[in-house]
């Protein structure tokens, strides 16, 4: 979010495509990484990548994906990341509807004043997501 409330205003009278075409798409990519994120990250993935793990016997390679995958979970606590991750993308989600429905409001000073208080609980929730994607993996996680 790069934009400051009066840029906000501003664009109302000029237009913003990617309040209408944007923001939804990447809330919904955002969730998707929250569902799948887990098993993402996970290293049990490497054991059928990694050349000297692929020669070993097929009950091996199972047994070292559970404990790989184990300790990774508990290590990094990845399945509450996840968590918060997603009910933090469904509560900017939430702000985002509602600042969609002040955004349609007829013109005014008490519009305006609107528009600038919705669009400063979607940076808020904005600020929150930022953080939390800091958070997160940047590839595999090692346990």
């Amino acid at each position: 979010m790069n934009k400051v409330p009066d840029d906000v205003v501003t664009l109302r009278k000029e237009g913003w495509p990617a309040l209408e075409k944007e923001f939804d798409l990447r809330i919904a990519q955002l969730k998707e990484l929250a569902v799948s994120m887990v098993e993402g990250f996970s290293p049990r993935q490497l054991v059928e990548r990694l050349v000297p793990l692929q020669q070993l016997p097929k009950d091996r390679k199972t047994a070292l994906k559970e404990v790989l995958h184990v300790a990774y979970v508990r290590n990094t606590k990845i399945d509450d990341t996840a968590k918060h991750l997603y009910d933090e993308a469904t509560l900017f989600e939430v702000a985002l509807k509602e600042f969609k429905t002040l955004w349609k409001l007829r013109e005014g000073p008490d519009a305006d004043k609107q528009i600038r208080i919705g669009y400063e609980k979607m940076l808020e929730q904005a600020e929150k997501l930022f953080s939390i994607m800091q958070e997160l993996p940047k590839g595999v996680a090692l346990p």
